[in-house]
């Protein structure tokens, strides 16, 4: 299984979603904001939750480019409910894939020609995506373990 998936078997699916809501500052229009204040108590996350899934975000301090949206499924089982999590990118990660190209390009263009002056518009590019994919898989991992911690209590 991925390291950005989990699925758990909650025994007490009513009092899990009690504690969802408790954390969770739910929003009517939910979309992706990279600064969202944080003014009511206990709240550690924003965004839509159903019956059957959640779409949530880690609520941060200060403008954060990399935090992930945490995605959830809640389905019946016999055991109560099992509930798999996906943590993904956040949309403005995703936005680093053109640079990517970008990059690529300058790569290749630098084989053909055998000029290494394409080289700069190749690997500053190619460091900032690097930089910005470890980060956004921390972020991931940590959002993940933490949303865990509050689910399993």
């Amino acid at each position: 299984m991925s390291k950005n998936r989990k699925t758990l078997t909650i025994s007490r699916p009513a009092e899990f979603m009690q504690l969802l809501q408790a954390v969770v500052k739910e929003t009517k229009h939910y979309k992706y904001e990279t600064w969202i204040e944080n003014k009511t108590p206990g709240k550690k996350y924003y965004g839509e939750i159903s019956d059957s899934s959640f779409s949530i975000v880690p609520l941060v301090s200060g403008r954060n480019y990399f935090t992930p949206i945490l995605r959830g499924e809640m389905k019946s089982c016999a055991e109560g409910m099992e509930l798999r999590v996906k943590a993904c990118n956040s949309p403005l990660v995703m936005a680093e894939w053109p640079l990517l190209l970008f990059s690529l390009f300058f790569i290749v263009r630098m084989f053909i020609d055998f000029s290494p002056a394409y080289i700069r518009f190749a690997v500053v590019p190619l460091v900032l995506v690097g930089v910005g994919l470890l980060i956004s898989r921390s972020a991931k991992k940590k959002a993940l373990e933490g949303f865990l911690k509050i689910a399993v209590m």
